[in-house]
């Protein structure tokens, strides 16, 4: 898929939308840092928060609106396993990071898509969730790195605006990634290609 093209679709995707999801995003980095002030609290809840980002996104794709209330659907729906999927995701990463920073980004992003499978399959351990993710992004890691890539630029130039350009660089950054997993996963649901491989 073209990066331009996934970046265009993004910006038509949050347009009008704007407003709900900078308000979304403040709260989502104001939790995120409370939870995760320590390295327990953010093995234990950091992909927990990251999936109330991602439903958000799932609802307004849905809806055409977003609510503050599509923050909390996460933390109803197979609780237990969600935590153990955010506890073992940040276990494996910070193992595979001590290995040397490479080995640890690859892994990254092999693991990045476990989130999302859980929302899409509010039913999958993560065992599953994490199989899958490493499955789906086979042959794509190197591409969604290179699209985080190529948000550098507005990331720099958000440091000449004291970070308030961030407010746009976010929400935008955010609506491409999601945009990417949404495509990956159902190219491969729709060709019947994901199928269980060996954890870890």
């Amino acid at each position: 898929m073209s990066r331009r093209n996934l970046k265009k679709e993004a910006l038509s995707y949050l347009e009008g939308k704007w407003g709900s999801v900078i308000v979304i995003l403040l709260i989502y980095l104001a939790v995120n840092s409370l939870l995760t002030l320590t390295f327990l609290g953010s093995l234990l809840f950091s992909s927990l928060i990251l999936m109330a980002l991602m439903n958000c996104f799932f609802a307004g794709r849905e809806k055409n609106i977003y609510n503050i209330q599509d923050l909390v659907t996460p933390f109803n729906e197979n609780l237990i396993s969600r935590i153990v999927l955010s506890l073992l995701k940040g276990v494996y990463l910070f193992l595979w990071t001590l290995l040397f920073i490479i080995p640890g980004i690859i892994k990254f992003y092999s693991y990045s898509m476990s989130e999302y499978i859980s929302l899409k399959n509010p039913t999958y351990d993560y065992k599953q969730c994490i199989d899958k993710s490493r499955k789906l992004m086979n042959g794509h890691k190197f591409e969604l790195f290179v699209l985080h890539l190529s948000f550098i630029g507005w990331l720099i130039l958000s440091l000449f605006t004291f970070g308030i350009l961030l407010l746009y660089v976010l929400p935008y950054m955010s609506a491409t990634t999601f945009l990417f997993y949404e495509k990956i996963y159902n190219e491969n649901k729709m060709n019947n290609t994901i199928e269980e491989i060996k954890w870890f």
